[in-house]
């Protein structure tokens, strides 16, 4: 059996460790298949339901399918290609089921958009199995992912998103759980000792709740200057009930000695503000270099920080100029159009 799982381009190495710190028993692994970054194929002799109940605990991944059938498209007639192909795949899953929809994830260029695509092989499933097609809440989900010049069909294991477990509220900002479960990881947080964490941009509070669920000896502490994601990282952390274990105040980054103890975090993770949140007349110079000022005091000699940030070049000349911090670990990441990159910093 065939499994492909997604996550975000530039996480598929700690999607292979999870797989193997869980035990799961699979037969082979392969990142980045068809030459697209953020999937990962596993092959197993696992039944179905076993291997899905231990992938679908990863927090590492997004989405899990159960693949089909893979064949090419052509130039000339993508989409006829689709149809007859779909005339021919065994989806039995469909014999007993009512409803239906098909989704489609597309990359590379082509004639043809991603609706397309769900058009020609929705209306050949219609045919065969008579199905109506219901796109917000479906029996069964098929997809018909599109990799360049391969059509990868099969079954989406889970419903939601896997990255949006923990959070019963969002923003369109709101960081994915997954990004922040590889931050943590990097961080290389003991669970030897009672540990405080600190995420001082924590937004909708996506870190806190994947810190408190990896690191359950861990006292949590989060902060962010504006209103909104304040009130909705403290819904959040109510609605998983971790009052007693994360902390949150609203408060500004470029002051966080003002309301910290000095070396008193043993790591810093946070997803820095890119800019479109702040005021036009903001700096993010001059807001990461106090940031990183005020870090340097809070944390631990020789603490590390773990850091997301688009503008890296940033970064770069700050550290540059402090000396204050060395680079460990750098990570290039992708979500959506923008292109991040993850960095492990550690104080001087």
């Amino acid at each position: 059996m065939k499994i492909l799982l997604t996550t975000s381009p530039g996480l598929e190495d700690f999607v292979e460790t999870e797989i193997k710190e869980h035990n799961i028993k699979i037969t082979s692994i392969e990142k980045k298949p068809f030459n697209t970054k953020g999937l990962i194929l596993i092959t197993t002799d696992s039944g179905l339901n076993l291997i899905s109940k231990k992938l679908l605990k990863l927090r590492s991944i997004y989405f899990i399918l159960e693949l089909l059938h893979i064949f090419k498209i052509s130039d000339t007639n993508p989409l006829n290609d689709i149809r007859s192909n779909f005339y021919d795949i065994d989806f039995k899953k469909l014999e007993k089921a009512r409803s239906f929809r098909v989704t489609t994830s597309r990359t590379g260029l082509h004639s043809f958009i991603s609706r397309d695509v769900q058009i020609e092989a929705g209306s050949v499933i219609v045919q065969r199995y008579g199905l109506n097609v219901e796109l917000k809440n479906p029996e069964i989900i098929v997809r018909a992912n599109i990799y360049d010049k391969l059509c990868v069909a099969g079954f989406q294991i889970n419903r939601e998103d896997l990255s949006n477990r923990n959070k019963a509220f969002t923003m369109k900002t709101s960081l994915k759980g997954s990004i922040a479960y590889a931050m943590i990881k990097l961080a290389c947080i003991t669970n030897t000792r009672q540990v405080n964490i600190l995420d001082p941009f924590c937004g909708t509070g996506t870190i806190l709740l994947e810190a408190a669920f990896s690191h359950p000896n861990a006292v949590i502490y989060g902060s962010d200057a504006f209103e909104k994601p304040y009130q909705v990282a403290i819904k959040n952390i109510e609605n998983k009930k971790l009052r007693t274990r994360v902390h949150i105040q609203q408060c500004d980054a470029a002051e966080l000695t003002k309301h910290f103890e000095r070396n008193f975090f043993c790591t810093i993770i946070s997803n820095l503000p890119f800019g479109a949140q702040l005021s036009k007349k903001a700096d993010l110079r001059i807001l990461y270099a106090r940031f990183l000022k005020e870090s340097y005091e809070i944390l631990e000699p020789g603490a590390c920080m773990v850091i997301l940030i688009l503008k890296k070049h940033i970064l770069f000349e700050l550290l540059k100029t402090s000396k204050k911090f060395s680079i460990e670990r750098e990570i290039n990441i992708k979500m959506g159009p923008l292109k991040p990159s993850i960095f492990k910093i550690r104080k001087a």
